[in-house]
């Protein structure tokens, strides 16, 4: 491995990224808005950079990391990555740029005129963005750990650092171009991975022995529904993080309101789906080469036969495997940039979180100039940032994959039930969403740290207090519960003004009068 040719293709390709995305902010900068850019995207630029803040680095690194860890059952995640997208582009998307302003809470308190409702939501984005965010900082900690040889913790502190400088330094413009290029370079980045990977397979008559065995055990190792009777449950409670935890994300949701028009907005949606699918479909073939040719290089791996860098570097070194030094800079620069156009997305979603809903909504009533807001936003965006590198030192060795997987559980049990419901039934109140919310954020928060990746891998415990690999199916359920029985028992004079709101509310969503 030559470094100084990784590390100089990987220094250049980033200025070079970057500068793009500094000069489209700078050329935009009369349109740009701290929340929303004033609705100055169109659906095909969102789209992308939609794509550019969900094809994170843990999708990159991780997603071949469990191949290696787990065989096909990898798949698993791969598939569910996908699974959310047509319920955001096809039912929600136009309903929320009609309905939002900046935030997700501002969809749910357009009906729900109270303040419990927006500090609920305010909370449970909060979260979300916090796990989120850290899964990020985790994975570009390590990439960082591979090229320039640093600890774990230097390494995070330092990418920290300069990624919260970049985003308090840059505009929505420049942080939605940012994620264009990153989707972009992403993109080209897995095809080529992929297309070597076909190569190596295709270019040997017959694969080695120990590339045969290996594969042949990760086949035998396949089993989503092996004879614990716990697994399938799991599996579902996995499933439903994966189908509903994409619409409560706030990060992804908040690029709905970049737009002028709710048609731009479902438009959006459905061309990052596109894109997404199409960056999963490659994803599947270079993980299967990490998990055939990976394993066999023994160049990767230290004397205990663990790989140098983690496992989520897998991707990295399959890269320069089949295609050299100058390759896996590229490759490192575009997990580097896929971790920042997440990041850039996952600290505004948590600072408008701070500033609008908390501050100026609920605190100020309203009342509370942009400035002023601008400033909040800013020092809310610096302590998300300190939060969220405290919380990646933690989560060294856990897959990244695992850790979006758990964010997905908290946004599917909080986010999405308040989401859900205040649009399309008619009593949910106020109260009940509030209640709901709250309860769902708290129940998957608490199953969370006792399950295996946290109360066994973070804490060091033997064994798992909570079996499952995802607390959605309990979580979910107590919160769509808890925010009907709380709805249909409010007899309130509020709750009837929000019941008596609701068809006025639902025709404006569906005509596109925002």
């Amino acid at each position: 491995m030559d470094h100084e040719v990784i590390t100089t293709i990987f220094i250049v390709s980033l200025l070079f990224a970057l500068g793009i995305a500094r000069l489209a902010g700078e050329r935009n900068r009369a349109h740009a808005r701290f929340h929303n850019m004033g609705g100055g995207i169109t659906g095909f630029q969102n789209g992308l950079a939609m794509s550019g803040v969900s094809l994170c680095a843990a999708a990159f690194l991780g997603i071949p990391a469990l191949f290696l860890r787990a065989g096909y059952d990898g798949l698993l995640y791969l598939i569910g990555f996908l699974a959310g997208w047509p319920i955001l582009a096809f039912l929600l998307a136009e309903r929320l740029r009609n309905l939002g302003r900046f935030t997700l809470a501002d969809v749910v308190a357009s009906r729900l005129r109270r303040a419990a409702v927006r500090n609920a939501a305010a909370l449970a984005t909060l979260v979300v963005t916090l796990v989120f965010l850290a899964a990020q900082l985790a994975g570009v900690g390590q990439v960082i750990r591979l090229l320039f040889g640093l600890e774990y913790w230097m390494a995070l502190l330092v990418t920290g650092a300069a990624m919260m400088f970049y985003v308090r330094k840059n505009g929505m413009v420049a942080t939605a171009w940012i994620e264009i290029v990153n989707a972009v370079l992403l993109l080209l980045g897995a095809l080529a991975l992929a297309l070597l990977t076909l190569w190596a397979f295709w270019a040997a008559d017959d694969l080695p022995a120990s590339d045969s065995a290996h594969l042949l055990a990760a086949r035998d190792a396949f089993s989503i529904f092996p004879e614990d009777p716990l697994s399938p449950l799991s599996m579902l409670s996995l499933g439903l993080a994966f189908l509903f935890g994409l619409s409560g994300l706030p990060h992804v949701l908040m690029r709905l309101f970049t737009v002028q028009e709710a048609r731009e907005a479902r438009r959006a949606a459905a061309w990052a789906m596109l894109w997404n699918s199409g960056f999963y479909a490659l994803c599947a073939i270079f993980s299967l080469g990490v998990l055939v040719f990976v394993p066999q290089a023994a160049v990767f791996h230290d004397a205990e036969g663990q790989l140098r860098a983690g496992e989520n570097a897998a991707s990295l070194y399959l890269a320069q495997l089949l295609g050299g030094d100058v390759f896996m800079g590229y490759a490192a620069t575009a997990a580097f940039l896929a971790a920042l156009g997440a990041t850039a997305g996952l600290m505004r979603a948590g600072a408008a979180a701070v500033s609008h809903d908390l501050y100026a909504m609920n605190i100020r009533k309203g009342r509370l100039d942009a400035q002023s807001e601008f400033n909040v936003a800013q020092r809310a965006s610096l302590a998300l940032g300190v939060a969220a590198i405290l919380l990646a030192l933690l989560a060294e060795d856990l897959n990244l994959a695992v850790m979006v997987g758990l964010a997905l559980s908290i946004a599917a049990s909080s986010t999405f039930p308040m989401l859900i419901l205040s649009i399309f039934w008619k009593n949910c109140t106020a109260r009940g969403a509030a209640v709901g919310g709250h309860a769902g954020l708290c129940a998957a928060v608490l199953l969370i740290i006792l399950s295996q990746p946290v109360w066994v891998e973070m804490l060091g415990h033997e064994t798992a207090i909570f079996p499952y690999a995802s607390p959605t199916l309990f979580s979910m359920s107590a919160a769509f519960f808890l925010i009907w029985l709380f709805s249909v028992t409010d007899k309130s004079a509020a709750a009837q003004t929000e019941r008596q709101a609701f068809p006025a509310h639902q025709t404006r969503a569906e005509t596109g009068l925002g």
